[in-house]
């Protein structure tokens, strides 16, 4: 799991220059928010399961204290059989703590970090489009992006975005 982490720092390296810090401080803290909504791309899906899905953001430190300030988005898909909590409470990785961590040193600028899961009623996606569990790569790169975009101070652009998981959610990313 520590090289998922280090996955999202390097992504959120390279969707921006590296802050600098300045001396011992009290570390700030962000917070984790669920987002839920309806999937037209998971809607009548053969298997019947609900297109209500829910996902974690994790929002930096100081998140909408300016209105116009906009933050890049990673997306990381969870693996079979998982929803987002693993990546939350410290089974795999506590990602406000270790976002908080890498934000607070410097080694990554402050971003929007979206847990999603594929999970279903076979487990899991493998978040690949299929006739029988529903269109999961759009509910990704669509619906997904589309509620991120709506609901928080995201830069909705392709380039400010990037795309990580952990084992089938790895295979999501490819």
């Amino acid at each position: 799991m520590a090289a998922a982490l280090a996955c999202l720092a390097c992504m959120a390296w390279s969707c921006g220059s590296k802050a600098g810090s300045s001396g011992a401080k009290a570390l700030e803290r962000g917070r984790i928010d669920f987002l839920e909504f309806d999937s037209l791309a998971l809607k009548d899906n053969a298997l019947s399961d609900s297109p209500r899905r829910r996902a974690a953001v994790y929002l930096p430190p100081r998140y909408g204290q300016d209105p116009g300030k906009r933050y890049p988005t990673v997306y990381f898909l969870a693996g079979f059989n998982e929803t987002e909590e693993p990546y939350l409470n410290g089974v795999y990785f506590d990602l406000a703590e270790d976002m908080d961590g890498l934000i607070g040193s410097g080694a990554v600028r402050p971003m929007i970090v979206v847990v999603a899961s594929g999970k279903n009623s076979l487990l899991g996606s493998f978040y690949a489009d299929s006739l029988l569990t529903g269109s999961w790569e759009t509910f990704i790169k669509r619906d997904l992006v589309e509620a991120v975009d709506a609901a928080y101070l995201s830069l909705a652009d392709r380039r400010s975005r990037g795309l990580a998981g952990f084992s089938m959610g790895g295979l999501g990313a490819l």
